[in-house]
């Protein structure tokens, strides 16, 4: 006997639904602090790997996970070296770990 489409289309969408509400469960690490007037803050989805902010007021170290990133008044510098230079006009500065990467969101906008 074949299921009928709409029995296939309906377990779909509840499997779906559930994947949805489990993972707005799903545990997230999150470390903030200030550089020079800016909110800092690092986040990542994981409860296992260490998230941790060192910072003095003038230069932080954000590590999440195995990366490590510099900030400073004025540049972002990453674990593989890559530098990324804060805009003039920038409040706050998020590090997001993912995949073994970390991206760079200057108030909320992606940086490349």
């Amino acid at each position: 006997m074949k299921p009928t489409k709409r029995k296939v289309i309906g377990t779909v969408l509840i499997v779906a639904a559930v994947l949805v509400a489990v993972a707005s469960f799903v545990p997230r690490t999150l470390v903030s602090g200030r550089v020079s007037g800016r909110e800092v803050m690092g986040r990542m989805a994981s409860l296992f790997a260490p998230a941790r902010y060192r910072s003095d007021g003038k230069t932080a170290t954000v590590q999440l996970g195995s990366q490590t990133s510099q900030i400073t008044a004025d540049q972002v510098e990453l674990s593989g070296g890559r530098i990324v230079k804060i805009p003039a006009n920038c409040k706050k500065v998020e590090l997001l770990a993912t995949r073994g990467d970390v991206r760079v969101l200057f108030d909320g906008q992606e940086q490349k």
